[in-house]
């Protein structure tokens, strides 16, 4: 008996797990020319370019403050930029050098 509630309980626990699918949020985002959000975050907030990467559609540029370890996420286009997120305490994680 104490098995089966196990496994009643198990199969219970995956199919919700399973449940959780994707989704898309919507939330505001300030956006500019990728020289003018720059020029703010190195100026105002003594940000500098610490990663970057591409995706499918568009770059990205991680900002981070050395002093006081404040960061921002930049999405950029040839168009436009947004900023897509912004905290603190960030930490660098190394995972190896690019080859």
């Amino acid at each position: 008996m104490r098995n089966l509630a196990l496994a009643f309980l198990f199969c219970l626990l995956s199919s919700v797990a399973n449940a959780q699918g994707f989704y898309q949020l919507e939330k505001p985002v300030t956006c500019s020319t990728l020289k003018n959000i720059v020029e703010t975050l190195s100026g105002t907030y003594g940000e500098v370019p610490h990663w970057n990467g591409s995706g499918a559609r568009s770059k990205y540029i991680m900002f981070v403050n050395p002093t006081n370890y404040t960061w921002t996420l930049v999405e950029y286009t040839n168009e436009i930029a947004c900023v897509i997120g912004v905290g603190q305490n960030s930490t660098l994680l190394r995972f190896g050098t690019k080859t």
